[in-house]
């Protein structure tokens, strides 16, 4: 069974911001969530897909539609999973555009994730997993250069081997890229 992924990745400054706090936050430890991927925000992880066809609607979406902008604004802790985070103050615009995200995803079929669905998804960009808690950040929350605005500058589909865990396939699509299409 295939897990496709629809992942939003970040500016380059925003990029060396979240690295800074990364950083920070490991202290040493290497259990970084993604350690061979960049910084980015899940909009969807799916099962049982038409991968052709989402990559059809993404690209045409990136076409014709402004990526949004993402305002991380404190950390957060998910202790069942053990992952300390940026987390997002939702816009409306960020919204929508998760919304219209899922609208493609589920048009092909797709079984979503339960976290995915709208009323359940929470945006968020993991730094640091298998952390048994969020008491090393307070001394970031002091630092008032924290909020960050990210530009998402594209849109990528992955799709992962169940089984091992590993990346298998990825394909972006910026904004650059589709000019044209």
């Amino acid at each position: 069974m295939k897990t496709l992924a629809v992942l939003g990745y970040f500016d380059e400054k925003s990029l060396e911001r979240i690295g800074e706090i990364r950083e920070h936050v490991i202290k040493g430890d290497e259990n970084l969530c993604d350690s061979a991927n960049l910084p980015h925000l899940t909009f969807t992880i799916s099962e049982d897909t038409n991968r052709e066809e989402l990559e059809k609607q993404i690209a045409e979406l990136v076409a014709r539609r402004q990526l949004p902008e993402v305002n991380f604004s404190h950390m957060g802790f998910f202790p069942k999973k053990k992952i300390i985070f940026l987390g997002v103050t939702p816009s409306i615009s960020l919204l929508l555009f998760h919304r219209q995200i899922v609208r493609i995803v589920t048009e092909t079929g797709a079984g979503l994730f339960p976290y995915s669905v709208p009323s359940k998804w929470v945006p968020h960009c993991s730094i640091k997993e298998d952390s048994e808690s969020i008491d090393i950040v307070g001394d970031i929350f002091e630092d008032p250069a924290f909020a960050i605005t990210a530009k998402i500058t594209k849109l990528s589909i992955t799709e992962m081997d169940q089984k091992s865990g590993e990346l298998v396939y990825r394909i972006d699509f910026s904004q650059d890229e589709m000019k044209g299409f």
